[in-house]
């Protein structure tokens, strides 16, 4: 931090922008709206208790957003910023501002303003800004090209890394492109489990919960040249897609399989996260973005520990599965934001005694399938002890 950080400035205020104040509002309104609604309701029920406390959360939820839209605010007064939040307010010498460094967001890039000693971050995005702000951060340290300049260094000095200065550089070069033939194969693998042929699933899926290992070794080994959640401007190979896109496969191809309990799966699914967690925190810690690298790996971890735990109960469970049918009831289809599935009820069978089933089937089936109709189950132990069935030809008698 430059003499900047020591300079006296007059009070500024900075606020939300208008556009974020009006969505905050928005949510405000209609999440205390529906809360009182459902309370409303609830006051005619016979089991108030579980509309009760949805009703509460809406409302805490509302006045959090509430409290955000007319409270939120960054103060420069002085050699002092104060950075005022719904609830709580931080306050500091400007001599504690580190730098800044510069995010890729969904709709661009944005900076953030950094403390000294990680004591936290201040994000840009939320406020409106002029032209003094502007210019204040630009006489700030750049901490991205400060650790660019400083890694590099230090791969200079690396004699592990080649005999001379160009040997060195040409190991970083190597690494980078080792990094994207891994995302490569990462990608081409999942596609197959996903898409290829049945008798390619498992070796696909092999590669699949492999590579993220792979990944992390490297890292491990050589954390000159490797990187995790890196930034744009890092020159070391980014290792971060290889977990992201095994996990996404290994999650997607779970959901091909129709799991009688997915408690009996649980175990193993924590078991996943904790590797995962295991592989990639120490470097996750070690990064300057560890802020916003923990919340993604802790999601792809969860997402690593189903598709892997689910997966292996499909894959590797080779005994015989017993046959069952059952009437189709009916079926609906479920449309997210980027996905469809498409559901079969099905009348009582097997395991299924006390109540229907849903059993998730591909659209040409669902489309295929009418009202009375009756479809053939193959029930399969599974390899981690957790049933699970599926959809077959009929050729065989109930048992």
């Amino acid at each position: 931090m430059g003499p900047v950080g020591q300079i006296a400035v007059s009070r500024r205020v900075y606020r939300l922008q208008a556009a974020q104040i009006g969505v905050f509002l928005a949510f405000a309104v209609g999440s205390v709206g529906m809360g009182a609604l459902i309370l409303l309701e609830s006051a005619h029920s016979l089991h108030p208790g579980a509309p009760m406390v949805v009703s509460a959360g809406l409302a805490a939820f509302g006045l959090y957003m509430g409290l955000t839209a007319l409270r939120s605010q960054m103060v420069f007064d002085g050699a002092r910023l104060r950075v005022q939040g719904p609830i709580q307010a931080r306050e500091f010498d400007l001599s504690q501002v580190e730098g800044y460094r510069t995010y890729q967001g969904r709709y661009g890039s944005y900076k953030v303003i950094c403390l000294r000693d990680r004591a936290g971050t201040i994000p840009l995005t939320r406020f409106a800004t002029d032209g003094w702000l502007a210019e204040w951060i630009a006489q700030l340290k750049d901490l991205d090209q400060r650790d660019e300049e400083q890694l590099l260094e230090k791969i200079d000095r690396d004699e592990e890394l080649g005999a001379t200065q160009g040997d060195r550089r040409s190991a970083l070069g190597r690494a980078k492109r080792i990094s994207i033939g891994m995302w490569v194969v990462d990608g081409a693998a999942a596609g197959l489990f996903l898409f290829g042929p049945e008798p390619d699933r498992v070796a696909a899926m092999a590669v699949v919960v492999l590579m993220p290992i792979a990944a992390a070794w490297l890292v491990y080994r050589q954390p000159l040249l490797y990187a995790l959640f890196a930034a744009r401007s890092d020159p070391r190979g980014n290792m971060s897609p290889a977990l992201m896109i095994s996990a996404i496969g290994l999650m997607f191809g779970a959901e091909r399989a129709n799991f009688v309990s997915i408690g009996l799966l649980m175990p193993f699914v924590v078991f996943g996260w904790l590797l995962s967690m295991a592989m990639y925190y120490p470097a996750a810690r070690k990064s300057p973005r560890f802020a916003t690298a923990i919340f993604p790996l802790c999601f792809l971890s969860a997402f690593y520990g189903w598709g892997l735990a689910a997966s292996i109960d499909v894959s590797a469970d080779l005994s015989a599965p017993q046959i069952y049918t059952a009437q189709v009831l009916g079926g609906y289809v479920s449309r997210g934001s980027r996905s469809t599935s498409y559901y079969l009820n099905l009348e009582p069978w097997g395991p299924y005694q006390a109540n229907n089933s849903q059993m998730k089937v591909s659209a040409t089936r669902f489309y295929a399938t009418r009202q009375g109709d009756v479809v053939c189950l193959a029930l399969h132990p599974g390899a981690l002890f957790a049933p699970w069935y599926e959809a077959v030809a009929c050729g065989s008698g109930p048992h």
